[in-house]
């Protein structure tokens, strides 16, 4: 007989539970991970839309004379310097991933995830519409800070649903889905410097804003929360419910759970600063407009970084079945073989060859993050996968100091780029992306390193295969 539910619910619950029997189908499954992977893409087009209108009119010192849009760039801009945009990209943004990723994952194992993610939703698009009509640097501060607060619930709640949807043999391929969509939103970002050339950055956040609020009643009506699910039916075995002070006791006691972490945090850290200021890169080094820039990067950034992601997932289970920190290897491979390719990317004099060299650079380096996240959630009991997301993402936050960082290196630096004139203020940031970007990725390196050899070293079992076979639950007697 089939559990009673509420009404709005029936044509969901019909994919969960076919007579005594829990069961996800492949279909639902798919189309769940669709909608949170629209929500995900979303989540990263609203945060780096930012850095592709620094360089596009909304911040004056990245206005080039000789540009033809020149003079309309000058009448939208607003008069922020390279440390500001420092904050509002990287602090401003974060500091509430920080402080809330951890609380929210922990609600998350609790409560209905799909629910956290549509009040998540709803704020963060909010706070997105209204940075349309900011004038002053505060009041964008105080937007991305509220955005950043709406942000906090993606990566808890999407990254569990998404390893509660899938089997085991499928998780590092669909975490490297998932994490890929950072490509797809930076590369809306892109588009939306276009925009902003031609019809200004304040059209770009209402129609981002408008299109996340809409999202939000379709994520809250349609997509199921597999642990909701499971306690519909009473005989099925009940996950545990584990205090934020157990959840950390046991992600850190292995050693090389920490080093792991430790990692991901500056790995974190040079890839939040080159995504932030490889557009003002090529502007200030090159000239280039933002409408080259856009071409340029919409084809790397989805197609090279997706394919290294999807081939990282790829390469990460199959080490998985042959060593047991094979997913740690390819991480560390992945951090090698992205700081030799982004060395060339920042030193060549030609820009056609710095994007070759960024190209490869993007398909190497982005191989880490679904194997890295999948060694986290692989350590998750029952009932924790959401609060071990939630740390892995609030420690990876603090690499968003990274951009703040890069920007007051600039300043201090003072360099004095090739297409520099009277009116422009901005310095070349060349010598300070190599040492946030390439510095970091060799730092991650070593780390990733010393994380591979503990972990081939532990005798530790995970728990992963417990917590997503779902489907394969026995029948109720």
């Amino acid at each position: 007989m089939r559990p009673k539910t509420k009404r709005r619910n029936r044509a969901v619950v019909d994919y969960f539970c076919l007579g005594s029997e829990m069961v996800i189908s492949k279909k639902y499954a798919m189309y769940c991970l669709f909608i949170l992977v629209v929500v995900a893409m979303l989540d990263q087009a609203d945060k780096w839309a930012l850095p592709s209108l620094q360089s596009a009119g909304l911040q004056c010192v990245s206005c080039i004379v000789n540009d033809s849009f020149y003079d309309n760039c000058l009448e939208m801009c607003l008069d922020f310097s390279d440390t500001q945009m420092g904050v509002l990209t990287g602090p401003a943004m974060s500091i509430m991933t920080v402080i809330f990723a951890l609380p929210l994952g922990w609600l998350a194992d609790r409560y209905s995830r799909t629910r956290i993610l549509t009040v998540g939703l709803c704020i963060w698009s909010t706070a997105t519409f209204l940075s349309a009509y900011i004038n002053k640097f505060w009041e964008l501060a105080a937007l991305r800070v509220l955005l950043g607060l709406g942000a906090a619930t993606v990566n808890p709640t999407t990254a569990s649903l998404v390893v509660d949807y899938f089997s085991e043999e499928y998780q590092s391929l669909v975490l490297s889905i998932l994490v890929s969509m950072v490509f797809l939103g930076v590369d809306i970002g892109l588009i939306s410097a276009v925009i902003s050339q031609n019809f200004g950055w304040r059209i770009v956040y209402t129609v981002l804003g408008g299109f996340g609020i809409g999202m939000a009643p379709i994520v809250g009506l349609t997509v199921w929360d597999p642990y909701i699910k499971r306690e519909i039916n009473a005989k099925t075995e009940q996950k545990k419910n584990y205090s934020v002070l157990e959840v950390i006791k046991h992600i850190f006691k292995e050693k090389y759970m920490i080093m792991v972490f430790i990692s991901c945090a500056i790995r974190f850290t040079g890839g939040y600063s080159l995504g932030v200021w490889m557009q003002v890169f090529y502007r200030r080094v090159f000239g280039l407009t933002p409408t080259q820039i856009t071409a340029w990067l919409a084809v790397i950034i989805p197609v090279c970084g997706m394919s290294g992601a999807y081939t990282g997932g790829f390469l990460a289970d199959y080490l998985h079945k042959k060593i047991r920190g094979g997913k740690a290897i390819l991480v560390t491979i992945s951090c090698f073989l992205g700081l030799l390719t982004s060395i060339p990317a920042f030193l060549y004099p030609d820009y056609k060859l710095s994007f070759a060299f960024l190209a490869l650079s993007f398909f190497t380096a982005e191989m880490w993050n679904g194997p890295a996240l999948s060694i986290v959630c692989d350590q998750a009991k029952p009932g924790m996968v959401s609060s071990v997301t939630a740390i892995f993402y609030s420690i990876g936050s603090i690499g968003s100091v990274g951009p703040f960082i890069l920007g007051f290196l600039i300043e201090q630096f003072k360099i004095i780029p090739p297409f520099h004139h009277a009116n422009n203020a901005g310095y070349d940031p060349t010598y300070p992306m190599l040492i946030m970007v390439s510095g970091n990725y060799f730092l991650s390196f070593v780390g990733f390193c010393v994380a591979s050899i503990l972990m081939n070293n532990s005798t530790t079992e995970t728990f992963c295969g417990y917590l997503t076979d779902y489907r394969n639950l026995p029948k109720n007697s």
